[in-house]
């Protein structure tokens, strides 16, 4: 009764407006529908469908370093700079980076190295979709995801995301 592209389109936007990247739509199968009839031609229809969505999600750590601008310049991001306001405990450098912090640091570190490595995920969801249309006169209309139910959800792949050098990345 749909075209699988249709169906592609809405679970695409429903991906995407969850802040996913990258979504691709998949193996759409039918299942099974229900349909009422509401006037003459004229139907309410329920279809199940399943589908395969592949995404992918950029996560930064939650322990991510914040850096002032009084401490770091973009184009001079080293761990050098950020420590000269004075040694202060901090649990996202190493302890051996700390206590260069008192004057010991000969070495420019590039502030990459310290910090957390965000992570690009890519993932495999198969969904269960249930929609809701009308058809009159053959003819589809006013298409709506009523359900949909992740049931099944696989990593397939962690990516890190490496900073080009000498850019900042919030």
């Amino acid at each position: 009764m749909l075209e699988e592209s249709a169906i592609g389109d809405l679970v695409m936007d429903l991906f995407k407006d969850a802040k996913y990247e990258d979504v691709v739509v998949s193996d759409t199968q039918f299942r099974e529908a229900k349909k009422y009839k509401v006037a003459d031609d004229s139907f309410y229809v329920e279809a199940t469908y399943i589908t395969v969505v592949r995404y992918s999600e950029v996560k930064a750590p939650l322990n991510s370093v914040w850096i002032t601008a009084a401490h770091a310049i973009p184009s001079d991001l080293t761990a050098v700079n950020v420590m000269q306001s004075g040694p202060q405990y901090n649990p996202a450098f190493p302890l051996a980076v700390q206590a260069g912090a008192s004057g010991g640091f000969a070495n420019r570190v590039p502030l990459s190295y310290l910090m957390p490595t965000t992570v690009k995920k890519n993932y495999e969801a198969v969904v269960d979709l249930v929609l809701s249309f009308r058809t009159v006169s053959n003819t589809t209309q006013s298409v709506e995801i009523l359900h949909a139910e992740v049931s099944k959800h696989t990593v397939l792949s962690e990516v890190p995301v490496v900073p080009a050098e000498g850019s900042f990345v919030p």
